[in-house]
Formats: structure tokens, sequence, C-alpha cells
């Protein structure tokens, strides 16, 4: 009888390690979604825009486009 409770004291200790698992594994996995996902949509690109002569031009469009993905972004250049 003693075996009988010692072997159903090791079940229940089982289960509840595994399910302990389960949670953890879960946590981690929501946590390190959005840590991944905060590499991919910030940059930066500078420079000058500069005519044939090397003097800065203001005010022109400037145009990125993602070759992968065709996606553009245009911005207007300033005086500084």
């Amino acid at each position: 009888m003693l075996n009988r409770v010692g072997m159903a004291v090791r079940s229940a200790s089982r289960s509840r390690l595994v399910l302990f698992s389960i949670l953890v594994c879960t946590v981690v996995l929501l946590l390190s979604g959005p840590v991944s996902q905060a590499q991919i949509y910030y940059g930066s690109i500078t420079g000058t825009v500069t005519d044939s002569t090397g003097a800065v031009v203001s005010g022109a469009t400037i145009t990125a486009k993602n070759i992968g993905t065709g996606a553009e972004n245009s911005a207007t250049s300033s005086d500084s």
C-alpha cells in the first residue's frame, strides 16, 4: 500500500513539473516576440544633397526604395 502512495506522489510531481515547464516556455515565447520585431522596422539615411557644382540643394525630393518588397518612402531635404 505504501508503494502505491509513493507512486501517486511521484506521478503528481511529474505532472506539476510538466505543467511548469509548459508555462515557462509559453512565457519565454510571448516575451521574445516584441524584442525580435523591434529590430526590423527602424533605420535612417543621412547625407547631403548637392548639385553638380557642389552647392547644397534645399527642397529636393529624396526617395528610398526597398528592392526586395518594392516599398518606397519619400522625404524632402532641408537647409541643414
